[in-house]
């Protein structure tokens, strides 16, 4: 196989300068991170990350749009009740248009079933307990990555609160 002039220039020039191509990378990805280090979005994950959560949910009415005046009114309403002491939220737009609640919650529940502690909530919510305003019932099993999860839309969406 004989290679061209250029093809072998070329594979000397990377095989060259390798370590410093590399090194620009690795201080782009540096400069990267120190930038989102800085965001909105990942000083409220790091804070959250190191609160006490038990559970995560979703909401998502169907019959009205969920704003921000009513998703907290919906998350105040859950306080009411002692199973939940805090409860940090964000509102995030679907795909449809509409807008859905991330809950991360810290709770006394000791029910190990998700269905019951989701009909619960749709009951605690003002709904039936089948309606499926609350959709999503989760225990936390990766504090991270679910906070990461939960804040991702904070710096765009600017919609959140930490209720306790």
């Amino acid at each position: 196989m004989v290679l061209s002039k250029t093809e072998v220039n070329d594979t000397l020039y990377k095989w060259v300068f390798r370590d410093e191509l590399n090194n620009i990378k690795k201080a782009n990805k540096e400069a990267l991170w120190n930038k989102y280090t800085k965001t909105l979005g990942y000083q409220w994950a790091t804070f959250v990350t190191n609160n006490n959560w038990s559970h995560t949910a979703t909401i998502r009415p169907y019959r009205f749009p969920l704003t921000e005046t009513r998703s907290y009114d919906l998350i105040s309403r859950l306080l009411e009740y002692k199973k939940f002491n805090k409860v940090f939220y964000t509102l995030e737009k679907d795909t449809t248009g509409f807008n859905h609640c991330h809950l991360l919650m810290d709770t006394n529940y000791d029910e190990p079933s998700m269905k019951h502690i989701r009909w619960e909530m749709n009951t605690m919510l003002g709904q039936k307990w089948n309606s499926g305003l609350v959709q999503y019932v989760d225990e936390i099993r990766t504090k991270k990555g679910i906070t990461n999860y939960v804040s991702k839309h904070i710096g765009t969406n600017k919609i959140y609160n930490l209720l306790g």
